[in-house]
């Protein structure tokens, strides 16, 4: 307790000081009500029609069809340009399924190329739903059953605006093809370039002011949308509308979902009074501090538009915003779409975008002659060996201080948005001062996370999200005085008291001490998920369920010691279940009825095996990893390559590679530190070699057959030029700089939605392996990802597996995974460990069916408790061999007997040996297929 000592001549002042104080915010309190979250719950939208985003110009050329195109089959439209001239063309269409991933269709001219995005249309669904405490629940997306009319907008420009074909005059033909889904094209309309942009702001003729009428729409309360996870925000402000002190409620459009060029977001509204209106928005941007987002606003399908309107930086305040130019409005009903798009900032990207192509190829050429890790003792004349490199290098330098100038005219002087150019600029100056060291600072240029391709790529990212989160529109006259953009002190200081007041009084939780404890180990999304579905469970069982986050796993083993241990833990990393178990922690889950129906059904038995200890089983599986093989198929087809089945063939592609400058990526070569053990474990396993001993007390890692397995792994760099270090494989792959590697899933969910522009482009294969004596291919990987467990420290042990039984069934993954991507996006793809539900799930069909095989095939490794040294030795071993050119046999001798102290070390600790490091029992492990009989 914090104690007060007043000075006696001071006390009575204070205390009445205090005492008015105290009775000002209570005044203030009383006169600023609660929004009533009931009342929010009996909207309704303005009109039960769903518009499309644009109309079809009375001026278009309509190409009337009705065409199913199936998925890589090629459709061809004949068209009569009546002049020579460049076109927008204008697609109706309905997809033959709701699109949560993104999927694309490309359009093919005499002349151009075009490869637009084509989404579903979709509404919120219901009304707005609350919590036991009030709190509003996100909501579901409810994909809309109508035809969808939108321009085609190359899915490589930042502007998103219509992109402009041009045709001769005559007959023409118009080719399509689909490269995800099969669509329904209805129709297809040519509209004039310069009609769609050359005239923004298009006033029809109409003199009368509005005067004091006003509009007012709400951020989040939107008719339509072009992507499932654009969604409202619940900020608990005071100055947002609407809010509430005891509660959150969802009151605007949220910047981290509204940011992606392309993404629009459909108003329907009603006007009284026609006349010539001002358009307001009460907004916040706080991603881009010193320069504009830019978001592209049109009204009623096309009659009148604003490309690239900018949004200043605000920082965490909302401001008000006035566009400079009126719109006409006619009473009755209208549209208002919003769609993100950067046309101002393209120019600025295309060039950050081609400087860093040049500087990476720059980078291969010096590695080409220096090799990898060249010597700071050596000097070299570099321009001996690469005519105009210093020319070259000291061009970028001076154009990327011409973007950064050119940016500085669009934003402010000196934005901190746009540091990456000045960081990557910086590191040009560096090699500029000394051009004979140039070979030894490759990282100064191409290569780690501080290199000049990574900060430009960085730079490219930031200046392409255009993050804007709206509260209100505003649609006015000029007379009308917009509300205040910010609530004021004192009644911010008021809002703040009355929510510390009523977080004090009121319980958030509404399950009581009868509830089931469970702790989640991810994100506030994910919980909130997980919660809202529970009440299903609880319908079923009758058990109560609070759902709550773990920030920090340790915390399990300080609470399961000192108390208040929950009951059950998921999203447990994959060692922890075992960790857990050897320490008396954990329940054995195998001891449950329907346990073995419920793996053998709808898991693979691999998946259990890193929570096996002998006889027990103290995890399972909720998420699972998968490595294949992703391939730019544009670049492999120039190179005249093929995915390559194994090793030996990957090996054999190096050569073609290189000397185009380009290279392989291995799932190793994306740390610069500790090799993770799923980075080289997966070339002994498949070579037949094993990590430990069958009684757990020794090391195998050097044995013939791991011997093999280590050796292909570190030729293949030490032999191969496989690039050791890779800072993005994600920048490397969309630039074609590495147009080949194994990717984890969060590469290919980063890949799948972050990249559009080559989303036609890649596929992916099974991983490469090591060809076996009957001619198939050992290509297994490690898949634990994440798990869940009961603790033995839980009193509702029985409760608690009905509550796992539940979460892992095939229904209720199903449902989470696609609710989860319905909400927040394809981001937030769940790749569930369960087998049926992951059928369910959206991922592509082709895609589908190789990560399906891939984990099909999955070699698993059993924990042991000192697992971690086998981790870092390898890692040490590999670097021995690559870096310091020792021999594989000498480097992995020297890791066994490291691994084998450790190994002694742990095995006393939990009693499997004694002092000395004499076994005294084997840790052994029994194999899940016996354990599910």
């Amino acid at each position: 307790m914090i104690k007060i000592s007043l000075k006696k001549r001071y006390r009575l002042p204070a205390v009445l000081a205090a005492s008015a104080l105290i009775l000002v915010l209570l005044v203030l309190i009383a006169a600023a009500p609660a929004k009533s979250a009931a009342a929010l719950s009996e909207a309704v939208p303005l009109s039960a029609d769903v518009p499309t985003f644009y109309a079809v110009p009375e001026n278009g050329i309509v190409l009337p069809c009705s065409e199913t195109l199936v998925v890589d089959e090629e459709y061809s439209l004949p068209a009569d340009i009546p002049e020579s001239g460049e076109y927008c063309i204008l697609l109706t269409y309905k997809p033959a399924s709701d699109i949560l991933q993104k999927s694309t269709l490309t359009l093919r001219t005499p002349v151009d190329l075009c490869t637009t995005q084509i989404v579903s249309l979709w509404t919120q669904a219901g009304a707005r739903k609350f919590d036991a405490s009030g709190n509003e629940l996100p909501q579901k997306s409810l994909a809309v059953d109508t035809a969808i009319t939108d321009y085609a907008v190359d899915q490589g420009a930042v502007s998103a605006l219509p992109f402009a074909f041009f045709f001769e005059k005559g007959a023409q033909t118009i080719s399509f093809v689909s490269n995800d889904v099969d669509v329904d094209l209805l129709s297809v309309t040519l509209v004039g370039s310069a009609a769609v942009l050359g005239s923004e702001g298009r006033l029809p003729l109409m003199q009368d002011a509005a005067g004091e009428a006003f509009v007012v729409i709400e951020g989040e309360s939107y008719t339509a949308k072009s992507d499932s996870a654009i969604r409202g925000s619940a900020l608990m402000r005071a100055d947002l509308s609407p809010h509430d002190y005891s509660a959150s409620l969802i009151n605007t459009l949220s910047a981290d979902s509204f940011k992606n060029s392309g993404q629009k977001v459909l108003y329907s509204f009603q006007v009284q009074t026609a006349g010539v209106y001002r358009l307001s928005f009460h907004y916040s941007q706080d991603y881009k501090e010193g320069i504009p987002a830019y978001i592209n606003v049109c009204f009623d399908g096309g009659e009148q538009y604003f490309w690239g309107v900018p949004f200043d930086y605000t920082g965490s305040e909302y401001e008000n915003f006035t566009l400079t130019d009126p719109v006409a409005l006619t009473a009755g009903e209208h549209t208002l779409l919003l769609e993100a798009g950067g046309a101002p900032l393209a120019g600025c990207i295309g060039e950050i975008s081609g400087i860093s192509k040049e500087l990476s190829s720059l980078g291969l050429q010096i590695k080409k002659v220096s090799g990898s890790g060249a010597s700071a003792l050596r000097s070299w004349d570099v321009e001996s060996y690469i005519p105009g490199i210093l020319e070259k290098l000291s061009s970028c330098y001076d154009r990327l201080l011409a973007v950064y100038g050119a940016l500085e005219q669009i934003g402010e002087p000196s934005p901190a948005a746009a540091s990456k150019i000045k960081l990557a600029a910086g590191n040009l100056e560096k090699l500029l001062e000394a051009p004979d060291k140039i070979p030894a600072n490759l990282r100064l240029l191409s290569e780690g996370t501080t290199s000049c391709t990574s900060y430009l790529m960085q730079q490219v990212d930031v200046l392409s999200y255009q993050s804007v989160g709206i509260d209100r529109i505003y649609l006015h006259g000029e007379n009308y005085s917009l509300p205040a953009e910010n609530a004021g002190a004192l009644t911010d200081l008021a809002f703040g008291i009355k929510r510390l007041v009523s977080s004090r009084l009121s319980s958030k939780k509404d399950g009581g001490k009868d509830a089931l404890t469970v702790w989640i180990n991810r994100s506030i999304q994910y919980a909130e998920l997980l919660q809202q579905m529970s009440e299903t469970f609880t319908e079923q069982t009758g058990i109560k369920v609070d759902i709550s986050l773990l920030s920090n796993e340790q915390r399990i083993l300080l609470t399961n010691a000192s108390g208040g241990a929950p009951d059950v833990v998921l999203g447990l990393a994959p060692n922890t279940p075992f960790d857990l178990g050897i320490r008396g922690a954990a329940v054995d889950l195998s001891e449950y009825a329907g346990f073995g129906a419920l793996i053998s059904g709808e898991y693979d038995a691999q998946a259990i095996v890193p929570y096996i200890l002998e006889d027990k089983v103290y995890g399972l599986p909720e998420t699972r990893e998968f490595y294949v093989l992703m391939y730019r198929e544009d670049i492999l087809n120039d190179l005249g390559l093929t995915p390559p089945r194994t090793w030996d063939e990957v090996a054999e592609m190096m050569p073609a590679l290189r000397r185009a400058s380009m290279n392989f990526y291995l799932q190793l070569s994306g740390f610069s530190g500790t090799k993770p053990l799923y980075a080289t474990a997966p070339f002994i396993l498949q070579a037949g070699g094993e990590l430990f001993s069958e009684d757990g007390h020794t090391t195998l890692i050097n044995s013939p057959a791991a011997l093999r397995g280590f050796e292909t792994l570190t030729d293949l760099y030490r032999l191969y030029s496989v690039q050791p270090v890779v800072a993005s494989f994600y920048n490397s792959f969309r630039y074609g700089e590495i147009p080949i590697g194994i990717a984890s899933f969060s590469d290919y969910v980063k890949i799948k939605n972050a990249a559009p522009e080559i989303s036609s482009l890649w596929k992916i294969a099974p991983a490469p392996g090591f060809l076996a004596d009957d001619g198939s291919v050992v290509n297994g990987t490690t898949t634990a990802s994440t798990a869940c467990a009961i603790l033995e420290a839980s009193g509702k042990k029985d409760e608690a597996w009905e509550f796992l039984k539940w979460w892992l069934s095939a229904g209720t993954q199903a449902e989470f995974g696609n609710t989860l991507a319905n909400i927040y996006g394809a981001d937030y793809l769940w790749n569930t460990a369960n087998n049926a539900a992951f059928e369910q799930l959206a991922f592509s069909r082709e895609d589908k069916a190789v990560i399906r095989d891939q984990r099909a095939n999955a070699i698993e490794i059993n924990r042991h408790p000192a697992l971690y040294a086998v981790e870092r030795e390898l890692s040490d071993a590999w670097s021995s061999v690559v870096l310091d050119g020792q021999s594989a046999r000498l480097a992995l001798d020297k890791a066994v007997l490291n691994i084998n102290r450790e190994f002694s070390r742990k095995l006393f600790e939990f009693g499997y040996a004694d002092d000395n490091g004499r076994a005294r029992r084997g840790l052994t492990y029994k194999k899940p297929e016996e354990i599910l009989e």
